[in-house]
C-alpha cells in the first residue's frame, strides 16, 4: 500500500490538516464516467470517481485513499464519497 512519504513533521501535519478539512467540509469532487455497452455504444450506467480538490495533494485518488487508510479513516472517506456520489447523481440526465 502507498504510504505518504514526507520529509518532516510539518509536511505531515499540513497534510493531516488538509485531509481533515476535506472530511469535515465534504470537499470531494465527484466525476461520473459513463459505462458504455461495447456492442451498441449505449450508456447503461455511470461510475462515480472521487477526487480531492484541484491543486491539492489529495486531488489524486492514489494519494487520497491510501492516506485515509494510513490514518484509520478509510471507511469514513469511502462512506462520504458514496454519499456525495448519490447526492450528485441526481443531476445526471
Amino acid at each position: 500500500m502507498n504510504i505518504v512519504r514526507t520529509t518532516n513533521r510539518d509536511d505531515l501535519s499540513s497534510l493531516k490538516e488538509e485531509f481533515n478539512i476535506i472530511l469535515k467540509d465534504k470537499r470531494l469532487t465527484i466525476h461520473f464516467q459513463p459505462i458504455v455497452h461495447f456492442k451498441n455504444a449505449r450508456i447503461f450506467g455511470y461510475e462515480a470517481l472521487s477526487r480531492g480538490l484541484v491543486d491539492s495533494y489529495f486531488h489524486s485518488p492514489s494519494h487520497l485513499f491510501p492516506f485515509a487508510e494510513n490514518e484509520g479513516l478509510l471507511y469514513t472517506l469511502e462512506k462520504m464519497a458514496r454519499e456525495c456520489a448519490f447526492d450528485e447523481s441526481k443531476t445526471i440526465s
